[in-house]
């Protein structure tokens, strides 16, 4: 997570845009939620860095936490 952490200053400043980012795509219906508020792998563009979503929880709508990785983690 490395080109986050140096795009965006700190480690809570990127953790805050991947947050952003996914929030984003929940709203634009491109990140898909299970029936437990969990999300499901995505693939984000934040500020020009790819990163998947390997993991997250929604809460009436808005994502309350999301872990994210530079790699994909499940395979096709």
């Amino acid at each position: 997570m490395e080109p986050l952490i140096e795009r965006f200053g700190s480690q809570a400043n990127a953790y805050r845009a991947v947050l952003s980012a996914a929030q984003a795509a929940l709203d634009e219906g491109r990140l898909n939620r299970t029936s437990r508020g969990h999300v499901d792998e995505t693939l984000l563009n934040v500020d020009g860095i790819d990163v998947y979503t390997i993991g997250g929880l929604v809460r009436d709508g808005r994502l309350t936490s999301i872990n994210a990785s530079r790699r994909k983690v499940s395979d096709p």
